[in-house]
């Protein structure tokens, strides 16, 4: 497998992502604004900004279901893999659906919380900030209450859509990563995880060194800085070594039958 045909393969998702994160970002927006519209003044447009709490579940909510349906299709997209290769009947997928399910609901829990807590305290941040910058040009240019509320309303869209894409483009590596994981969990036979690099000037020099590199399943991958990673993207490994990284890896099973 080549990293361009993971990467088409990633980009449905994305799409996907995207959609899903512009929405909760569109919700978060709106219960900020259903509590300015009614202030009276810029001072208390300022104060309402600072105290203003959103329902944190959505961005959990919304994590969960871009990983459970990312993870799922690849997952899926392995064991059919395997039974065409090996022309086996496709097994009861509604009980191996149910166990791919709870190992990624337990991967988001345990490795994609920090993501999760870093978008909650950059929304709340985002929004204070925005606000600030819409009432002093309020001020400036003599604006009512109405028209401070709408111009943080359309600078809060503005950035909705560019940080929608960048979640989805962040977290369809790991999502697709871990799906290749536990797709390839249930399969008998020997298994090696192979590194597939991107090669392109924001590609980091040390994982295209990694490209075609072998491990055992169960063994980490060792990058040349010493630095381990479950898989490309692996949300516990380091930010150097994740942020952006756009690289995939392929699950090589040999079945028990050809040994």
């Amino acid at each position: 497998m080549t990293w361009e045909e993971i990467n088409r393969k990633r980009l449905p998702f994305i799409r996907f992502g995207e959609n899903l994160f512009k929405r909760m970002y569109g919700e978060i927006r709106k219960s900020y604004i259903s509590i300015i519209k009614d202030a009276q003044t810029a001072e208390e447009i300022n104060q309402l900004a600072e105290g203003f709490k959103f329902n944190e579940d959505i961005v959990k909510l919304s994590y969960e279901r871009f990983y459970l349906k990312t993870g799922l299709a690849y997952a899926k997209s392995i064991q059919k893999a395997y039974n065409k290769r090996l022309e086996l009947k496709d097994i009861n997928e509604d009980i191996l659906e149910e166990v791919w399910y709870t190992q990624i609901m337990e991967f988001v829990k345990n490795k994609v919380g920090n993501n999760i807590t870093s978008v909650i305290k950059t929304s709340y941040v985002d929004i204070q900030r925005i606000t600030k910058e819409a009432v002093q040009l309020g001020i400036d240019k003599g604006w009512g209450m109405d028209k401070i509320a709408r111009k943080i309303s359309l600078d809060q869209g503005e950035i909705e859509r560019w940080k929608a894409l960048r979640i989805a483009r962040t977290e369809v590596v790991s999502a697709s990563n871990e799906g290749v994981k536990v797709g390839s969990e249930q399969l008998p036979g020997n298994k090696e995880k192979v590194w597939i690099s991107t090669f392109d000037d924001r590609s980091r020099s040390d994982h295209m060194e990694m490209d075609g590199v072998r491990v055992a399943a169960n063994e980490m991958f060792t990058l040349p800085s010493g630095n381990k990673l479950e898989f490309p993207g692996d949300p516990s490994g380091e930010p150097g070594d994740v942020i952006n990284c756009r690289c995939g890896y392929e699950m090589l099973v040999t079945p028990e039958i050809f040994n």
